[in-house]
């Protein structure tokens, strides 16, 4: 593995440094000294360092004085940045909020966006990127877990500066590849968020980012909603999980049904049932299957939408307060739960949304967004109403 002058830019000991270990399980930072003594350049300075010396039941705080010891004049960027991200992904916190970012592609010139670079080739650019301002150090870890790679961003205050940086100069993001989608966690230096923002359009060749608020703090659940994304819409006959069985192959014909809820049991309950209309009942479902597939994607635990409407009513010429009665409707719905996505499916399903479905409701199950705007147009937005257009709105 080949170490850059940033990866062996060496920071001093600090309260700031002291808390990286600390945060850090034993079997964590033992991990990482086992491969810093493979590569060479991260090996202690002194004469005297033994790798045994770490092995062996040992309590956390042998351990760190060691660190002290074998490194006496402080830690590199790398193994300072290995043990946060070892850390991070060992812990995978769910209290951690995440912004969703989409990269854009260039409209008038489309296909330059590089949704496939690989992970080396990344943190290159956006080292070589942000070095132009900053004394920086880029590093890149694949999640053990998820088809996702970490991207950790560490900026200095100044060039020569030996102190380990205040938090809020980190950036940890989490990019899904062969995908425009990359996450952000935490707050960061508004300053820094914009250095980084045009190091992350220049390292993907994309036009602009676009952020989305998102309600789950789980990378699994989002992992899940990302990989779900594309299967809906145009697409929802090559939804993933949506196999037609061969008519022919009668090995398909021994599969069970999965069990479903049975709401009655008894023969007289069954007797006093009132039948539905099969076809309204089938019409539903497939409503629901069109807008939602098959397996309804985890991840959306809220959802607030803001509705503007046409008047409901008619409003007689001779009215005197026509103008008053001629504003739009405001509607405001907030869903919580542990999927709201699949609330509003069985809704749907047992009538309580009835058809036809508009057209806004498919781009919220597409998207993944939390809140959203829907103009009297039935035309979806993300961004609030301006003051002009609630000023004419009744609440």
């Amino acid at each position: 593995m080949f170490l850059s002058e940033a990866d062996l830019y060496r920071i001093s000991y600090s309260e700031r440094v002291e808390t990286i270990i600390r945060q850090a399980s034993k079997d964590d930072i033992i991990d990482c000294i086992k491969q810093w003594y493979q590569q060479e350049e991260l090996r202690p300075t002194t004469q005297n360092w033994d790798a045994n010396g770490f092995l062996g039941n040992q309590s956390k705080q042998r351990i760190t004085e060691r660190l002290w010891v074998d490194w006496p004049e402080g830690l590199t960027a790398y193994q300072l940045a290995h043990i946060d991200l070892k850390s991070a992904l060992s812990k995978r916190a769910s209290t951690v909020s995440w912004r969703l970012i989409e990269l854009k592609d260039d409209s008038d010139n489309p296909g330059r966006l590089l949704k496939t670079l690989d992970a080396k080739t990344a943190r290159n650019r956006i080292q070589e990127a942000l070095s132009e301002y900053f004394k920086a150090h880029v590093m890149t870890m694949p999640d053990p877990k998820e088809p996702a790679d970490w991207i950790r961003i560490m900026l200095f205050e100044n060039r020569h500066d030996r102190q380990y940086p205040m938090p809020k100069m980190t950036a940890y993001y989490l990019r899904f590849p062969d995908t425009p989608y990359l996450a952000v966690r935490g707050a960061l230096n508004k300053t820094v968020a914009l250095f980084i923002e045009e190091a992350l359009l220049k390292t993907f060749q994309a036009k602009s980012l676009k952020f989305h608020n998102i309600s789950s703090k789980s990378i699994h659940h989002l992992s899940e909603l990302l990989h779900n994304k594309e299967s809906l819409g145009a697409f929802s006959r090559f939804r993933l999980d949506q196999v037609d069985s061969n008519p022919l192959d009668y090995s398909h014909k021994t599969l069970k049904r999965p069990q479903r809820e049975e709401y009655v049991k008894s023969r007289e309950q069954k007797r006093r049932i009132i039948p539905i209309n099969r076809q309204l009942i089938e019409s539903r479902e497939d409503d629901a299957s069109d807008t939602f597939g098959p397996q309804v994607v985890e991840g959306i635990r809220r959802l607030d939408i803001h509705l503007k409407k046409p008047p409901m009513f008619t409003v007689p010429e001779d009215a005197a307060d026509k103008s008053e009665n001629e504003k739009n409707l405001r509607v405001d719905l907030s869903f919580y739960g542990t999927n709201v996505m699949d609330g509003i499916k069985r809704m749907l399903i047992h009538g309580l949304i009835e058809p036809p479905i508009p057209y806004w409701m498919k781009q919220i199950v597409s998207q993944g967004i939390n809140e959203v705007y829907v103009t009297k147009d039935d035309v979806l937005r993300e961004d609030p109403f301006d003051d002009d257009e609630i000023g004419d709105e009744e609440p």
